[in-house]
């Protein structure tokens, strides 16, 4: 999957919940395995549709980020098949807590 960034990605391995558009209520567990300024990729065992929307919460260390993505691309990971690995473009991310994810960021590129 090659998605445009505007942003640079940094690899992590965080706990990740995600919900659908369709099922807001109920989260699916995934693992974050990239951040940036513009978005997240994450694997998990349920695909997601390219251009739909998803509320993440992700686990960086001490800090729980709470944000509105839509989906960019989905693929099976190579690695395991029964995993797909998803990217997400940010649309709303509260201030406080683009302020926090910019600190994750600095502070994994240390």
């Amino acid at each position: 999957m090659h998605i445009k960034r505007n942003f640079p990605r940094i690899r992590v391995n965080h706990p990740t919940y995600i919900s659908g558009e369709s099922d807001a209520e109920s989260f699916i567990e995934g693992r974050c395995c990239s951040i940036g300024g513009g978005g997240f990729g994450f694997l998990t065992n349920h695909p997601f549709a390219v251009g739909s929307w998803v509320t993440i919460e992700v686990n960086l260390e001490s800090e729980r980020l709470n944000a509105r993505a839509v989906v960019v691309g989905c693929e099976a990971d190579t690695e395991d098949p029964s995993l797909w690995r998803v990217a997400t473009r940010l649309e709303e991310l509260p201030e406080e807590d683009q302020r926090r994810l910019d600190s994750a960021i600095s502070a994994a590129q240390k």
